[in-house]
């Protein structure tokens, strides 16, 4: 399992009450993958979102030479793999890799439930302004 502490260095977690990063936390999954893996094709339309933990992963495209790489640490590892649905890239696993898996839907609704919660109304009294 990884730790809410964890989840919150990554990209939209980073945004979250603490309590949201428990949920997240509860509902995260993590795949260990080995070298040369194909974690998602080019086109796919699969529904769920990638995060590096450790590792490396390419992400290679149709008509470019040279496959991007994304290391564990980084600023891009930060961010989703490949978000973008249909994928725009392949994401083949580096050396032994880790990841944490959560679906599309549950992230984006997440998100969303959280930030219409910890947004606070203040009362204040007077005369409105306007």
């Amino acid at each position: 399992m990884i730790t809410p502490k964890r989840l919150a260095t990554f990209i939209p977690f980073d945004t979250l009450t603490e309590s949201g990063l428990r949920h997240a936390a509860e509902h995260a999954e993590l795949h260990v993958c080995r070298d040369g893996e194909i974690l998602f094709r080019e086109g796919d339309l699969d529904g769920m979102v990638y995060y590096l933990l450790e590792g490396e992963v390419d992400l290679s495209a149709r008509g470019y030479a040279a496959a991007l790489k994304v290391k564990a640490g980084s600023d891009a590892a930060r961010h989703p793999l490949a978000r973008l649905k249909p994928r725009r890239y392949t994401g083949v696993a580096r050396e032994n890799t880790r990841l944490l898996v959560l679906e599309d839907d549950f992230l984006d609704n997440l998100v969303t439930t959280d930030q219409t919660a910890a947004y606070e109304v203040t009362e204040f009294e007077g005369e409105d302004p306007e």
